[in-house]
């Protein structure tokens, strides 16, 4: 099970605290007539989770502290478009190739929207204190790219945009609409799409892979660029058309294309390395103090 769990239990555990020192004798749930209370449900999740959440809130005072003291800050705008920019990646990622929704996402990960937000910001404040220490050299990113060329060979990828709405029957008027020449493809999409995260692009959805989703099926089976597919129905039960917008032709790994994505991708890696070993240099200093039932340090671990 993910550590960040223990972030997630927080919600229960402090829904759980709120009522039971409110109205302990609260009935939440009831078997035959015998009744669970607020308390009941309280202690059972104190018995389970407490010692987990107790090490994942140490961890966050530790990082909240240090980070403070360094006059670092974390704005709710960037927290905000931390979390629009996995939400907008996860959601294209549904669109193009099948894959969860939003919720489901979350869901998997074992979180709610809010407790996603506290882990963001937790990881903005880490991301923000090491950042100086992560560099990544030229040579670094040419021997990532020799050592792993074999790997890196791009498969044909398209370019396309999307419409989606919610009826057979208008996706089919719509597409007439634009085969007439009456609008075009961007403008319908602009003002009729119901996908959030493209409509105001005009449907663009940036360059997709062949697989098996309704939406790449469909894409792979466009000849020319500015072909538009006929209406076909998504996993997301929305109604879509897609019109190919490019075509990259599948090719040998090309250093210049790629050395952006590679030098990325090891600074990341670098920089999950630091904040582990700084997140334990912090915690290590600080004087850490576990009173009354929790006075004996668990083996559990926690990482914000």
């Amino acid at each position: 099970m993910k550590t960040v769990v223990a972030a997630l239990i927080a919600v229960a555990l402090w829904a759980g605290t709120a009522a039971w020192a409110q109205n302990p004798g609260e009935v939440v749930a009831a078997v035959n007539g015998e009744k669970i209370t607020a308390a009941d449900l309280y202690k059972a999740l104190k018995a389970r989770w407490g010692w987990r959440q107790l090490e994942t809130l140490i961890g966050d005072m530790v990082v909240r502290q240090a980070t403070r003291e360094r006059h670092i800050l974390v704005t709710a705008q960037e927290v905000e478009q931390r979390y629009n920019a996995q939400r907008e990646k996860v959601h294209k990622a549904r669109l193009a190739a099948g894959g969860p929704s939003w919720e489901q996402w979350l869901a998997r990960q074992e979180l709610t929207p809010e407790v996603y937000k506290e882990r963001v910001e937790i990881t903005l404040l880490m991301e923000k204190a090491v950042k100086d220490r992560v560099t990544v050299d030229d040579k670094e990113v040419e021997d990532f790219f020799n050592r792993n060329r074999h790997r890196l060979r791009r498969p044909e990828s398209r370019r396309v945009s999307h419409i989606a709405v919610k009826t057979q029957e208008e996706i089919k008027q719509l597409r007439r609409q634009i085969v007439a020449g009456e609008k075009t493809f961007g403008d319908i999409a602009r003002e009729k799409s119901l996908d959030p995260t493209t409509k105001e692009q005009g449907g663009d959805l940036g360059y997709i892979l062949k697989g098996a989703s309704p939406l790449q099926r469909a894409a792979f089976k466009l000849k020319a660029i500015g072909d538009i597919s006929e209406p076909f129905q998504s996993e997301l039960k929305l109604w879509h058309i897609v019109k190919l917008d490019d075509i990259k032709p599948a090719h040998e790994a090309n250093f210049d294309e790629l050395k952006d994505k590679i030098r990325q991708d090891i600074y990341n890696l670098k920089l999950r390395q630091q904040m582990t070993a700084w997140y334990q240099e912090q915690k290590d200093k600080a004087r850490i103090e576990r009173f009354g039932e929790f006075e004996i340090a668990p083996t559990v671990k926690a990482t914000p």
